[in-house]
């Protein structure tokens, strides 16, 4: 079973889930202007999906459904979407030679998505049940 830390931002219309590995890259970034910028996007995040391809992206493959890419610079993010619960499951830092590689991280975030799709469409709809008792 897989755990999803839920990130606590003021409340929004989304709900964003990181996976525990990503949440270590990102803690574990030399930089901390990077960090905060990161945290500062999935923040914005929380309360609208930007409408702006050069922030968010639906990434474009076969395993990819419902996964998308958003871009706080250099980095970008693998989000899974569910209803109004999103789930970072990839990370990674865009480089120079950029084509070839990013085709290679959009897979990675593409086929991790597939991994824990199941699992966590299951676990959104324990909670959509949980907060409509608890309403």
């Amino acid at each position: 079973m897989l755990n999803f830390e839920e990130l606590e931002f003021k409340k929004g219309n989304y709900c964003i889930f990181i996976l525990p590995e990503v949440e270590k890259q990102i803690r574990d970034l030399r930089d901390a202007n990077s960090r905060v910028k990161i945290l500062r996007w999935l923040d914005i995040l929380s309360e609208r999906i930007p409408n702006n391809p050069e922030q968010w992206k639906k990434l474009k493959g076969e395993s990819c459904q419902n996964v998308f890419e958003l871009k706080p610079k250099p980095y970008r993010l693998g989000c899974l979407v569910v209803d109004r619960f999103i789930l970072v499951v990839h990370m990674w830092r865009v480089q120079k030679d950029r084509s070839r590689r990013k085709s290679k991280e959009v897979e990675k975030a593409c086929l991790k998505a597939e991994e824990v799709r199941d699992e966590f469409e299951r676990f959104v709809r324990r909670v959509q049940v949980l907060r409509r008792v608890h309403l």
